[in-house]
């Protein structure tokens, strides 16, 4: 299976969500598999965005802008107890934020740095232990951000749920995989690039194994499209979110 295949366009994907949430038969069989269903998604299927933490960046924004074409209710889930780690970009980002104030006369964005925690005294260390340089969760701050910009998306720590279905990604992903049988949507971006050893040795066999499971095969949509998947901009603030850090952040954590 190539990484493509693992893809639904997101038309398709809103009509099959509710032909499959429909199927009582499905929703036990997965729910059996799972050992419980879903608590999020009990009264009807989710839109799904996973990170180790959530920020309201620009993929954030759009992920609940797609996430409204679905129809159903946008969850955040959220892994604390992963692991900063300063060569992941999508990290490293969380902890130097690139603020978009403009656009000048050329046509380029102008733009502004704050770096709120150093990289280097966190490297291997659970996000959830991380602090700001005044001292403030770091997670709280991301946390106290996206209130600012989306009020009623509060994200939910999964890292218990994570130990009791699996532990490792190789055993976690099957498990996750399966809500999107017929609970959610996940919406995400698994690049043949970099992450291509991580994508192959363990996300595409716990995508087969799911799918030869139940007979049909996780629902994913692109979150970004492939052409700008890999744009370091979509990790930038602007706009509301933008305002929201500058308004946040302490002064002295302005990076020139």
């Amino acid at each position: 299976m190539q990484i493509e295949e693992m893809y639904t366009p997101l038309e398709q994907a809103r009509e099959q969500i509710c032909q499959r949430w429909a199927d009582k038969e499905l929703r036990r069989r997965v729910e059996d598999f799972l050992e419980g269903a879903p608590p999020e998604s009990v009264s009807g299927p989710r839109a799904y965005l996973w990170r180790a933490v959530h920020t309201p960046n620009r993929e954030f924004c759009r992920f609940a802008e797609l996430a409204s074409e679905t129809g159903c209710r946008p969850y955040a889930m959220a892994w604390h107890s992963d692991r900063f780690c300063s060569t992941n970009p999508d990290k490293a980002s969380l902890v130097r934020m690139t603020c978009v104030k403009g656009i000048n006369k050329r046509g380029e964005p102008i733009i502004q740095r704050f770096r709120i925690a150093e990289a280097c005294e966190f490297e291997g260390i659970p996000f959830r232990a991380i602090t700001t340089h005044w001292g403030e969760s770091f997670i709280g701050f991301q946390y106290r951000l996206l209130q600012e910009c989306f009020h009623a998306l509060i994200p939910t720590d999964e890292s218990t749920w994570f130990v009791t279905h699996g532990g490792t990604p190789k055993h976690i992903y099957p498990n996750v995989l399966a809500r999107f049988i017929c609970h959610g949507i996940l919406f995400d971006n698994f690049e043949d690039n970099a992450s291509a050893s991580f994508v192959r040795a363990v996300v595409l066999p716990a995508f087969e194994s799911i799918s030869s499971r139940f007979g049909i095969k996780p629902l994913i949509v692109p979150l970004l499209s492939e052409n700008t998947s890999g744009d370091p901009s979509w990790t930038w603030y602007e706009g509301k979110a933008m305002k929201a850090v500058t308004r946040c952040l302490p002064p002295h954590s302005l990076q020139r």
